[in-house]
């Protein structure tokens, strides 16, 4: 959090910043702070009525409703006490201290408990809260694909010997750069690398990468894995970068050429804000003037 916070900070303002300019204009980016004209009141009111209407239209807080927020409590409970790290958690009741036992087990129970679950206890089917036929229409089977994806990209990455070469290349093209502009060419290249690639698959094939590379020329590796980890979401310009980004695109209120025109101001913006941060309050909160003894003794896949 200490880490992140700045940067989140600047980049939330640069955002702001970006688009308010590129789709209202440079003139309305300080009008919340001025009083609102005639028109702007009668349409805050109407969204309004109609943010009221659609909340009224929920009706009241159901059985089901509870149960899910109950169950979603005790996962979130079970993940935190798994092994919280100040004292044993339930994980150490299990043989061998729950070593098989990882955040996916208490979620997939929670599961199967939904299954059996009933969406109304005073009906007289007592059908449950998940049924299968809308876990086939609901689930998000593709985000599971994906992210198995990214991890068997990451392995192939890495037993074929491609990471070793893409490692070698960036170090002979970077290697001789300063600190600085090393942490900005490699933070520029994951930006609009992570364009055309999954966030996950990126960050599995590339942080490893960053990390060998700043082994090899002694640099704190979180000099280096810490922006390429933060870069890997800087995907701001095209609609397949990332779902969100293609969601907005969908809505056909934004076309190609503007998003890839505010992406990419977006996108400039937040690499010289990570780099920024990186050499200022990071640089005295990881101490990254250091090379840690731990990494000296790291057996590193990759090789010079």
């Amino acid at each position: 959090m200490a880490f992140a916070m700045p940067a989140m900070v600047l980049c939330l303002l640069a955002s702001y910043t970006v688009l308010m300019c590129s789709f209202m204009g440079p003139r309305h980016l300080f009008l919340w702070c001025s009083s609102p004209s005639e028109d702007e009141r009668r349409i805050s009111q109407a969204v309004g009525k109609r943010v009221k209407a659609a909340y009224d239209s929920l009706g009241d807080f159901t059985f089901a409703e509870k149960s899910i927020l109950g169950w979603f409590v005790v996962l979130t409970a079970c993940w935190i006490l798994r092994k919280p790290g100040f004292f044993r958690g339930w994980s150490y009741l299990f043989p061998d201290e729950g070593v098989l036992l990882t955040d996916s087990v208490p979620a997939i129970l929670v599961v199967f408990i939904l299954f059996a679950w009933p969406k109304d206890p005073s009906s007289n089917d007592l059908a449950p809260i998940l049924n299968w036929s809308a876990m086939k229409r609901r689930f998000s089977w593709s985000c599971v694909l994906l992210i198995g994806a990214g991890y068997a990209i990451s392995e192939g990455v890495n037993k074929s010997g491609l990471s070793f070469l893409i490692s070698r290349t960036m170090k002979d093209t970077f290697g001789q750069l300063h600190s600085v502009f090393l942490l900005l060419a490699v933070t520029a290249s994951i930006t609009f690398m992570t364009e055309f690639a999954s966030n996950v698959s990126t960050g599995s094939v590339f942080i490893p990468i960053a990390m060998s590379i700043a082994e090899s020329l002694h640099i704190h590796p979180l000099y280096l894995a810490l922006p390429v980890t933060l870069a890997c979401s800087y995907a701001f310009m095209l609609p397949m970068a990332t779902p969100p980004n293609a969601v907005v695109y969908d809505t056909k209120f934004v076309n190609m050429i503007e998003m890839i025109m505010s992406g990419l101001l977006l996108n400039i913006c937040c690499i010289f804000i990570t780099v920024l941060n990186m050499n200022t309050w990071t640089y005295w909160l990881f101490n990254l003037d250091t090379f840690p003894d731990l990494t000296k003794h790291h057996n590193s896949t990759i090789n010079y």
